[in-house]
């Protein structure tokens, strides 16, 4: 009779010298589940690991992409409220030009009637008038800016 022992796994009865279970197929030797074990172990840790930094920087680009995009959010309201000052100024600098020449214009026509009405000659491309009595009245009026 050969000398039987059990299978390490199933615990059916094999050959004593027996590699290998006939019933469970499984290596009867110690170190070779263990080193398979082993390396599972250590493929799933590094499964495990590499996930959690990918979780990391996900999380990490996300919450640059959402700081990005307050970022151009908060620019293009703040371009769009410079275009509407630079128009405000724009319509203002018109305005003003405008009163300026009416301004002119006004002032032109009131010295015109108070050299005519002091009885002087106005000449016209500037404020003088010549009285009468040949006195020059001359008005030195600064440009606008």
């Amino acid at each position: 009779m050969k000398a039987s022992r059990h299978c390490r796994y199933c615990l059916q009865p094999i050959v004593a010298g027996a590699k290998v279970c006939q019933h469970c197929q499984r290596a009867q030797r110690l170190w070779i589940p263990q080193i398979a074990d082993l390396i599972s172990l250590v493929v799933a840790v590094m499964t495990i690991g590499l996930f959690v930094v990918g979780y990391f920087q996900y999380q990490a680009a996300r919450t640059d992409r959402n700081e990005a995009a307050k970022a151009l959010a908060e620019s293009s309201r703040a371009l769009a409220l410079a275009g509407s000052l630079a128009d405000e100024n724009r319509r203002l600098v018109a305005s003003q030009q405008a009163m300026q020449a009416q301004i002119a214009k006004s002032f032109g026509e009131l010295f015109t009637d108070i050299c005519m009405g002091l009885g002087g000659s106005f000449e016209f491309g500037s404020y003088s008038c010549v009285l009468r009595n040949g006195a020059r009245i001359h008005l030195q009026v600064p440009a606008p800016p």
